[in-house]
Parts: C-alpha cells; structure tokens; sequence
C-alpha cells in the first residue's frame, strides 16, 4: 500500500508557497503582477495534481474534503493555460 503523506507534504509545500507569495500584497497588485500569478496558479495545479493521488481510504477518512473538486479545479486551471 503506498503512503500519502509524500503528496501531502508536497500538497502542503503549496499552499504555503502561495501565501508566501501573496504576503504583503493587495488584490489589486496581485491581479497586475502576471509572475505572481502564473507561481500562484502553478500551485494550485500542483496542489490538484497530488490530491488525485490521495488513496480512497484517507478520501473516504476525510469525506468533508471535496476531492473531486480539487480534481476538477486541476483540470481547468491546466486547460485555462493551454487556451
């Protein structure tokens, strides 16, 4: 049985990479700075990408999370690149 806690921490190293980068910055300076955004939407498609991974007994563990929509943010978040 493979573990998860490797996409989790991976997942995790994410997140926090993203409020990292919106630290000290106002909506409006995020929605003008093209890198911060481009670094932004890179973690969160690695962030769906490592949720899809995640077993179906810690899914199921942890039901209130909304897998399914992580998955399904992934795959538009890397279709809205392609476009």
């Amino acid at each position: 049985m493979k573990s998860d806690l490797p996409y989790l921490k991976l997942a995790i190293e994410s997140i926090d990479k993203i409020f990292e980068y919106l630290k000290d910055s106002t909506e409006d300076e995020f929605y003008r700075n093209d890198q911060k955004k481009d670094a932004c939407l890179t973690r969160l498609i690695v962030i769906g990408e490592y949720g899809s991974k995640i077993s179906e007994s810690l899914r199921k563990e942890f039901s209130e999370i909304e897998w399914q929509q992580i998955k399904a943010a992934r795959n538009f978040y890397v279709h809205l690149i392609i476009t």
